[in-house]
């Protein structure tokens, strides 16, 4: 079990204002016009690919799909949003649909002054849905005059229309995350690919779909990952450019724990998509885990730039913070990510465990307090209790963990040991946790309670089992 080491298990499922030296947009979900309101999906998959396009331009700031959505439905004006999101342009649009016909009215605004920049209508057949895509994102490029790396605007990949929008439906009904809409997501997805197998994407949408039915218990482990990776494998078989494909393969390597195939699609990834913020995200935790955490800070910073708004990039950066000893930083995040999501426990638990790296023990326990999470209660109510001077009542609470969580509880087992400075007992555990593919034992390098056992002559001969790098990162 892991929450990005004590605090990522719910992470699965510098930000002063935009670089002045570099344009910036958001694309605002676009407005379904459409008399069918359940069509809507159709106007935010035309949004998200616009996005997607616009994100391959290297010299162009995007805020990410995420942050961009939180603000659909709200009454907030352009300026508003921009300023929230730090970014000094914003396309917004509608979508109307009926049968094969398509109109899509579209406009760019510079945000602090409100202006329109440029404004356009296109009524098309649905199978001339890519030409669209491509012409506003290339007139955006025009418009702001961002100078492009390549030769030409980024294109969207090409699909029968009845494949794209099965694509588009698919992608909506993964984004709700319930185990119906997975399995919905899925069958979409099928159908989609019936129709045309030669649509890269679609062969990776399915296996994110595995990957996410894996990680909800919705298929078994072995199973799940080699179909996601058999999916993953045939979208770069039609396009070994996609980079959302290698990120997949990337992450379905993380959680098998092969971190060699891990960080090479990773870096691939960010190769060719360096605009993502989720591929962005991963090749920071990838840094983390195999390199540099001051670096992996870095690019995980730049993911909070791209996706300002949301929680997970806020609650990653601030574990990274907390783990570069970078304890004020880690606790005003952490406080950032709480507005996000007020009820998460990981927030709550770093801002007490900096509170208690900082040797304030009665702000951490106030932090610890409101923890309503179990296992991880008990995990750091021990650890404070011990560091009171409380040993009765850090038993009580260590424990309870063993008794009620130990069969998955392993790496927080060893966190406690370690930070009692009980050697033996921490390899013990950190065997046990190894055993049982505890995924908090990725994040083991860099945890700061565990440097309690660095010198320790076990230490770097179980980095090396686990496939982590054994030399130290710290400076």
């Amino acid at each position: 079990m892991a929450v990005l080491a004590l605090l990522t298990k719910d992470l699965f499922f510098a930000r002063n204002g935009a670089d002045t030296k570099m344009q910036s947009i958001a694309v605002l979900p676009f407005a379904n016009m459409s008399a069918d309101p359940n069509q809507e999906y159709f106007a935010d998959g035309l949004t998200e690919e616009l996005l997607n396009l616009l994100a391959q331009v290297q010299n162009l700031q995007v805020t990410s799909r995420t942050s961009a959505f939180s603000f659909k439905g709200k009454d907030l004006s352009v300026p508003a949003i921009a300023k929230e999101l730090s970014v000094n342009h914003v396309l917004e649009g509608s979508v109307r649909k009926s049968g094969d016909q398509v109109r899509i009215t579209v406009q760019l605004i510079q945000a602090t002054e409100d202006m329109h920049l440029w404004s356009n209508t296109y009524d098309r057949k649905l199978n001339n849905i890519f030409e669209v895509q491509d012409e506003i994102a290339s007139k955006v490029v025009d418009v702001l005059e961002v100078k492009l790396l390549g030769d030409s605007a980024p294109k969207t990949m090409g699909a029968d229309p009845q494949a794209y929008t099965l694509f588009l439906e698919s992608r909506h009904q993964s984004g709700l995350s319930t185990m119906e809409s997975l399995q919905r997501a899925e069958l979409l997805i099928k159908q989609s690919i019936t129709i045309d197998s030669t649509f890269a994407p679609s062969w990776k949408q399915l296996g994110e779909i595995y990957v996410f039915q894996t990680n909800g218990g919705i298929r078994p482990t072995t199973e799940g990952y080699l179909l996601a990776r058999q999916a993953a494998e045939r979208s770069l078989a039609l396009d070994s450019t996609y980079a959302l494909a290698h990120s997949i393969l990337g992450i379905v390597s993380f959680y098998e724990w092969d971190f060699e195939q891990f960080n090479m699609h990773l870096t691939k990834a960010l190769e060719l998509d360096p605009g993502n913020s989720e591929i962005v995200l991963w090749s920071g935790i990838q840094e983390s885990i195999a390199g540099d955490p001051y670096k992996a800070v870095q690019l995980i910073e730049k993911a909070v730039q791209l996706d300002p708004v949301t929680y997970r990039p806020l609650g990653i950066l601030m574990t990274g913070y907390y783990y570069v000893g970078r304890c004020d930083d880690a606790i005003r995040t952490a406080r950032e990510a709480l507005r996000s999501n007020p009820r998460n426990p990981s927030s709550r638990a770093t801002i007490g465990l900096c509170h208690l790296q900082q040797g304030l023990l009665k702000e951490a326990e106030a932090a610890f307090d409101e923890i309503s999470l179990d296992w991880l209660s008990y995990t750091v109510q021990s650890m404070l209790a011990f560091a009171q001077g409380d040993t009765a009542r850090s038993d009580e609470q260590f424990n309870q963990l063993i008794v009620q969580f130990g069969a998955f509880a392993g790496y927080q087992i060893a966190q406690i040991n370690a930070f009692r400075n009980n050697h033996d007992k921490t390899f013990e555990w950190l065997q046990k946790a190894y055993e049982a593919k505890d995924p908090g034992l990725t994040h083991l390098r860099t945890d700061p309670i565990f440097k309690t056992v660095h010198s320790d002559p076990r230490w770097k001969p179980f980095l090396v089992k686990m496939g982590l790098n054994p030399e130290p990162w710290e400076t």
